[in-house]
């Protein structure tokens, strides 16, 4: 987790508390990693839902631990992230625990755009996760894209939404796939 993104999130937490104070909505959607709306909602006691577009989390399977088990407490941007978030919890009076920037902590209603067949242990997620699949409706106006060779393997390739703006990482990916036969997505 960048500590920009950590403090452009923190940022918007007295804004939304203070919005959801005023005029409380029946019910806070947010998405995984926007913790300041699950601790708004939390504090507010306004139900909370947790859109989770990737595989979920819980005792049995962890998100965060596949994806940082190679970062250690000790290293430099762990220990500044680890900071930012004692300030924070200083700041806004609350628990630095409760303060997750990967959105762990499980809700009352989470939905998963993931199936469950696809998630990993997914028979351990109990009734608070509800797998519902993917996000995306009809694509009427998307552009039209014709295969060279429809029978060809299908190479597809996305980092999600997180690293979009990695264009060099595409070209390595092409490059790595140039000489392979398939449709390129």
């Amino acid at each position: 987790m960048a500590r920009h993104y950590f403090a452009a999130m923190t940022k918007t937490y007295p804004m939304l508390r203070d919005r959801c104070a005023a005029e409380p909505p029946d019910a806070v959607c947010f998405g995984t990693t926007n913790w300041p709306a699950r601790v708004a909602a939390e504090d507010l006691g306004i139900p909370a839902i947790r859109l989770v577009p990737h595989f979920a989390s819980n005792e049995t399977f962890s998100l965060d631990e596949q994806l940082t088990q190679a970062l250690r407490a000790e290293r430099p941007a762990m220990e500044a992230l680890t900071a930012d978030r004692a300030a924070f919890s200083r700041t806004y009076g609350v628990a630095a625990d409760r303060v997750d920037p990967l959105g762990e902590p499980a809700t009352a209603l989470n939905l998963v755009f993931v199936p469950r067949a696809f998630q990993p242990y997914g028979d351990s997620f109990d009734a608070r996760h509800h797998f519902v699949g993917l996000s995306m409706g009809a694509r009427e106006r998307a552009e039209r894209w014709e295969p060279r060779d429809p029978y060809a393997p299908l190479v597809y390739i996305s980092l999600g939404s997180v690293a979009t703006g990695s264009p060099d990482f595409y070209r390595r990916c092409v490059a790595a796939f140039a000489d392979t036969p398939g449709r390129w997505r």
